[in-house]
């Protein structure tokens, strides 16, 4: 019997194997080494190398993407913009009496419209149409914003505007505006001293009193306010430019007009012109 010992035990260990027992390990398969792919700058085709080293990512070109047309909230964008000229013409209304005011329904709108909406009015200080400049103009003058180079090239703009009103305008920011940005201005304001560049008589004698508020730095105009305190034909704003012409020259340069407002035709020129001699004392 003990012969039969050995192959029962076999037979067993077969039987388990077949069963699910523990099967052998495989050895893992070695991957190949990556080849690089050299570019042949004489042939302008490629090589393959052996085991080099990968190729790094800096050689791809990245892909050209193509543009994209333009989507809805572009389109949506224009018609808010156009919306936004349309509710800027009805910001102002002119009074039975001639004055312009704020049309408080409008303003209520662009309030409700956001601060966005509010801030692109300015890009309006330079559009077409009068009405919308004049709307845009009037409604942001009173949060003018001396340090936005935007407000303050568009309110300078305004400066040669064909209406009185918008002129006006300009000038008040002007006031407003950082001093160097008032010297800039001034060869600018200088033009509108004479009465064919600016025929309002009270915007040119308004800016003789913000020019001679500027002292020398509106020195450039001092040569556009001695014609102008001989020719204009307004005796207010002649008048106004001989104070402005005490407050720019030296005493050597203001006398020459002095002496010619002591001839004036008016009245109260002749006043203005001895008054400045009389406070310059010995120096006149």
């Amino acid at each position: 019997m003990k012969r039969f010992v050995p192959l029962l035990a076999f037979l067993s260990l077969a039987a388990l194997v077949g069963c699910g027992g523990s099967k052998p390990e495989i050895p893992p398969v070695k991957p190949e080494p990556p080849k690089t792919v050299e570019s042949d700058s004489s042939t302008g085709s490629d090589k393959t190398v052996g085991k080099a080293a990968v190729v790094t990512p800096e050689i791809a070109e990245p892909k050209e993407s193509t543009p994209k047309a333009p989507t809805g909230p572009k389109s949506q964008s224009n018609q808010v913009s156009e919306d936004l000229r349309t509710l800027a013409a009805r910001l102002v209304n002119k009074s039975p009496q001639g004055a312009w005011r704020i049309n408080e329904a409008a303003a209520l709108e662009l309030e409700k419209l956001g601060d966005g909406a509010q801030r692109d009015l300015v890009s309006l200080l330079e559009d077409p149409r009068p009405d919308v400049r004049r709307g845009a103009a009037y409604y942001l003058l009173a949060n003018f914003n001396p340090d936005s180079e935007q407000q303050v090239a568009g309110y300078t703009g305004l400066l040669d505007d064909t209406e009185p009103f918008l002129r006006s305008l300009g000038l008040q920011a002007v006031r407003k505006m950082t001093k160097a940005d008032q010297a800039a201005a001034v060869p600018r304001l200088a033009k509108m001293l004479a009465a064919k560049q600016e025929p309002s008589d009270e915007n040119r004698a308004a800016l003789a009193r913000l020019l001679g508020s500027f002292q020398e730095d509106a020195a450039p105009a001092l040569e556009a306010f001695t014609s102008g305190a001989k020719e204009d034909e307004s005796p207010k704003v002649r008048g106004a430019y001989l104070v402005a012409i005490s407050q720019i020259a030296s005493p050597a340069n203001a006398i020459p007009a002095y002496r010619q407002g002591l001839s004036d035709p008016d009245a109260s020129v002749r006043l203005v012109a001895a008054a400045r001699l009389r406070q310059l004392g010995k120096d006149a």
